[in-house]
């Protein structure tokens, strides 16, 4: 029995990171304490993923592939399995891998996994999906625990490289890499993030309580892109919800009678 099970605040929490699952599977998830403070909720971790999806297919030819260089216990990994072709998880730390493994096995999640450092492993991303045509990369790395709420002008590392330079050097060793995606705290230093990247393209989103940019080269497009992907994802919650209202009107009709 995973010991989160005992704590009722962490099933609470259980709740909302993984709305999506019902009981009988969240119950399964092995979790730690940091990945408690670093899962992307359920709601918005599909929404990005979706969302990378469709800006990539604008990018570049399928079939489509990702690398999630932080991957924590999996929960961001297991919804980008949903929309790409191919994806990849990275962890670096031993302990957190193993949980990663036993999540992604059981979900069913097909990804392949990786032990090590994402920046140490960007010479060999093309060796880790193999031949596939267009690839991305998903970065959301650590935040410095809860005490980051009371800082202002955050800037986060990867290893010993800021986020900012992993996505450089990515973009620099890999042509087939076409987009990059970054999920940063809302006090983080844009201004910083914007220089830094700044021979490329950014567009950013809010969701929740982080910004994502999704940043691509010069002269992607990637801003006009971006916005066709929320056009799309705007349309898909309103079917949802039209579907969902749908269903409780029919729910509600059987059970009077009519």
């Amino acid at each position: 029995m995973s010991t989160w099970l005992l704590d009722s605040k962490c099933v609470e929490r259980m709740k909302w990171l993984f709305s999506d699952l019902p009981e009988e599977k969240r119950v399964m998830i092995k979790m730690n304490e940091v990945a408690f403070f670093s899962v992307t909720p359920a709601v918005y971790a599909d929404e990005v993923a979706r969302m990378m999806r469709t800006v990539l297919a604008l990018l570049g030819k399928p079939p489509y592939a990702v690398i999630d260089g932080t991957a924590c216990v999996g929960g961001d990994t297991r919804l980008l399995a949903k929309h790409f072709d191919m994806t990849v998880a990275i962890e670096r730390d031993p302990e957190t891998y193993a949980l990663l493994q036993d999540n992604l096995t059981t979900w069913g999640v097909d990804a392949k996994t990786i032990s090590g450092d994402t920046a140490a492993l960007i010479p060999q991303f093309w060796t880790l999906i193999g031949a596939v045509a267009t690839f991305s990369l998903y970065l959301d790395p650590p935040w410095g625990g809860v005490d980051y709420r009371s800082q202002t002008d955050i800037q986060l590392t990867l290893g010993s490289l800021a986020v900012e330079d992993v996505v450089n050097r990515a973009f620099e060793a890999h042509l087939s890499m076409k987009l990059a995606v970054l999920k940063l705290p809302r006090n983080y230093n844009c201004g910083y993030l914007f220089r830094k990247l700044g021979k490329h393209e950014v567009f950013r989103i809010t969701q929740g309580n982080f910004f994502v940019f999704f940043v691509a080269r010069r002269g992607s497009r990637v801003k006009e892109h971006g916005r066709t992907a929320m056009l799309q994802l705007r349309k898909a919650r309103e079917e949802a919800k039209a579907r969902s209202e749908e269903t409780k009107e029919d729910g509600e009709t059987r059970g009077s009678g009519e």
